[in-house]
């Protein structure tokens, strides 16, 4: 049997793509989007956020690896390959937005609202890379001198 990953998706990942659908399900059913506006601009950095963590587990534990060890030059590919997925996906997603609206007569389209999501979508990315980069590095060794 092919395994895709040599570990599983880590548990925070998991509960918090639960916790977004829970939370988009209810936030959907009682119109919490329309009465609490800052609920989207969290939901959109959660996205971004799980979307980033994902990217990097699939960099690292994949059965093809992108990447081994993580050193100043990587960090920064690697951090600009998650953002290029969080751009991804948050341009599909806002896609998807766009078209629903236009095929059930909503047209009041807002450019500000677009680029709001997909700045927090980018955000919530670049803090997960942060976050999953330092523990995927792990604590830095002192380097100790002894010359003398």
């Amino acid at each position: 049997m092919s395994v895709l990953f040599e570990k599983p998706l880590p548990r925070m990942l998991v509960f918090l793509l639960g916790g977004i659908f829970l939370l988009n399900a209810l936030a959907t059913y009682f119109f919490w989007y329309w009465k609490i506006p800052p609920l989207d601009m969290l939901m959109h950095f959660a996205g971004g956020f799980w979307i980033g963590g994902t990217v990097l587990w699939a960099i690292f534990y994949g059965k093809n690896r992108f990447c081994r060890r993580v050193s100043k030059q990587s960090r920064v590919r690697i951090i600009l390959a998650v953002l290029s997925a969080v751009l991804l996906v948050g341009l599909s997603w806002e896609i998807f937005e766009f078209a629903l609206d236009y095929f059930s007569g909503r047209t009041d389209y807002d450019i500000i609202d677009t680029a709001s999501d997909l700045s927090l979508d980018m955000v919530g990315g670049f803090i997960a890379s942060l976050y999953f980069l330092k523990i995927i590095s792990g604590p830095k060794e002192e380097v100790k001198n002894n010359d003398r």
